[in-house]
């Protein structure tokens, strides 16, 4: 027989909570009152549809563990520097079409303030950032849109390997370490990454006793097994018996974070289950859930998994940005396109309760230059120099500038 647990994601406060109360969405800004909703429900339909496109790319036995959160935040701020079909694309993979460019940097403006006020008693901290190539034209309203919306951290660098460590130490401190590096090495055509980077750590509501733990078998779908320590528990938590599977939450600090788990009925191939999993079945549990007493038993399990999502982001649409002919041209006058989002995640789950982590990085490169744009040459930087007749180009002078500000002598 199979048995397997889904961990579908760690569930934010919205999912609990009933969305159509206007105290949870304008206590915050009376400006989040348009779009607050529509913002939640677009992060909800991302979730699956990213979720469902990794899902299907991965070997069949492989931990999954995703922030779409994270993609999203990274990704939304990639859209300030998009226009014409390139951002319509983007808008549609991220379901945050039909709100204009103004209304979803609201919306994301919105829920970064949401998450970062929802509970005292867990540690939910978002952070996103901007490192670019140092000479390379930024439009001040790239930079700020991104500040103002998404409180980004911007930093003009030489991009050497200096840039690399700088970068992956601002990752590993806006994650606790639990994720160390996002950039393994700087492409010389890479001119700016935007990245996120999300921190969570939530304790149980009712924690797990550590003497109630104990080595147990845990089956395979190949009907195989591992022992590994399981917590156990009985305690009243909100539960739901379906067709063919049984789901429970379990709650950390003051009930307005939750981990969910889907467990699929032995001999449910956890895989198909998965693949018909949705939003709107996600909704459904969130109804039908009832508190009763339960006795939970689930492993302690530690992931850490990474992904390039460029083939996910193109199978929902999102495919301009990642081919030549990008319109990105509202970071720069440059010819640019998305080479890569790569990310990274970590989890952690013990009696105590759950440590996440996850980065996301866009790195966004320059593509061969339309011979009709006027170039940019800007000599910051060291550099050769010549005086010579034109005629036979004979040259009378060759020099090499290192420092402009020595005076000569």
């Amino acid at each position: 027989m199979k048995f397997n647990v889904l961990i579908l994601f760690i569930t934010m406060a919205f999912v609990a909570c009933d969305k159509d109360d206007p105290k949870e969405i304008t206590s915050m800004d009376p400006e989040c009152e348009d779009v607050f909703t529509d913002m939640l429900d677009a992060q909800k339909q991302f979730t699956f549809n990213l979720f469902g496109e990794v899902h299907a790319s991965e070997e069949a036995d492989k931990n999954i563990f995703l922030s779409p959160l994270s993609a999203s935040l990274a990704l939304g701020m990639t859209t300030n520097g998009a226009l014409g079909n390139t951002l319509s694309e983007m808008q549609t993979c991220l379901s945050i079409d039909p709100m204009t460019l103004a209304e979803s940097n609201q919306g994301y403006r919105c829920l970064i303030d949401y998450y970062d006020e929802l509970d005292p008693m867990v540690e939910m901290d978002i952070a996103n950032s901007i490192w670019y190539r140092k000479g390379i034209p930024v439009k001040p309203n790239f930079i700020n849109a991104n500040q103002e919306y998404f409180d980004g951290e911007v930093k003009e660098l030489e991009f050497n390997e200096a840039a690399k460590d700088e970068i992956n130490q601002w990752v590993a401190d806006n994650t606790q370490d639990k994720i160390q590096s996002i950039v393994q090495s700087i492409p010389s055509d890479a001119i700016m990454y935007l990245i996120n980077a999300i921190y969570f750590k939530g304790t149980w509501k009712f924690q797990f006793d550590e003497s109630a733990t104990a080595n147990q078998a845990f089956y395979k779908t190949d009907q195989s097994q591992v022992d590994v320590d399981f917590m156990k528990q009985k305690e009243s938590f909100n539960y739901l018996k379906g067709d063919d599977f049984a789901a429970i939450d379990l709650p950390y600090g003051d009930e307005k974070y939750s981990m969910r788990i889907v467990l699929p009925d032995y001999g449910v191939d956890i895989n198909e289950f998965t693949e018909q999993f949705s939003a709107e079945k996600w909704e459904e549990l969130s109804v039908n859930m009832q508190a009763r007493e339960v006795n939970v038993s689930i492993p302690k399990f530690t992931i850490e998994y990474q992904k390039t999502l460029n083939d996910a982001l193109m199978n929902l649409g999102m495919e301009a940005a990642f081919r030549n002919g990008a319109e990105l041209n509202n970071i720069a006058d440059l010819s640019l396109m998305i080479s890569k989002v790569l990310q990274k995640t970590f989890v952690e789950v013990n009696e105590e309760g759950t440590e996440a982590a996850a980065v996301t990085s866009v790195e966004v490169v320059v593509t061969s230059v339309d011979p009709n744009a006027p170039p940019y040459f800007t000599a910051n930087r060291p550099f050769l120099f010549a005086i010579y007749e034109t005629q036979n180009g004979n040259i009378s002078f060759l020099g090499k500038m290192m420092n402009p500000a020595e005076d000569g002598e």
